[in-house]
């Protein structure tokens, strides 16, 4: 289960050292109210998103590397929950 969601912008990116750069990253320009969170992997974002998805709604961002080869954005969008109406 993924963290409560405490801010009105929330970053979700892939693995603990892209977290704490983006943290660092954040707190060095400033940015106020931004949430960072790691979502695990590929394999874990659809059920990240589709818990985020009950909750209040926060900007969202995805933070997803192409080291897996080509077609890996359209893996990770087939595999996410479809936006809400």
């Amino acid at each position: 289960m993924p963290n409560a969601i405490e801010s009105e912008r929330l970053l979700l990116v892939e693995g603990n050292d892209h977290r704490n750069f983006f943290e660092a990253f954040r707190d060095h320009l400033a940015i106020p109210e931004m949430q960072i969170e790691n979502y695990g992997g590929v394999s874990q974002l659809s059920g990240v998103l589709a818990a985020y998805a009950s909750s209040q709604d926060p900007m969202v961002g995805v933070l997803v590397l192409p080291d897996d080869g080509p077609g890996m954005l359209e893996t990770v969008l087939a595999r996410c929950p479809p936006p809400r109406s």
